[in-house]
């Protein structure tokens, strides 16, 4: 990320200098981005196979529920097409070094 942002820099201004490295994410957020990635995984496959995690836990349905397992096509196209929390949290973050 970082070689693709001072490429372009140099491109536009010749006479900058850039001095600077990609760093990891730090670990808390690649494990949260790990849990959250298993989790939306683990709700597409219960709203596809229509299984109702509410029942087993003695609670009501909530009504979003009951619309996802009667929407499955948009809410399942939505859930596989809306990674950004994930990878913001997967990222690379860009550091100058001074």
């Amino acid at each position: 990320m970082f070689e693709e942002y001072s490429s372009r820099l140099r491109h536009r201004y010749p006479n900058l200098q850039i001095t600077g490295e990609n760093f990891p994410p730090p670990q808390i957020n690649s494990y949260i981005a790990s849990v959250l990635g298993v989790l939306k995984l683990v709700l597409i496959g219960m709203i596809v196979t229509g299984t109702n995690p509410f029942t087993a836990l003695n609670m009501d349905t909530p009504n979003i529920w009951l619309w996802a397992t009667e929407n499955k096509v948009s809410v399942v196209k939505y859930l596989k097409h809306s990674p950004f929390v994930v990878g913001n949290l997967q990222s690379e973050l860009t550091r100058p070094l001074f």
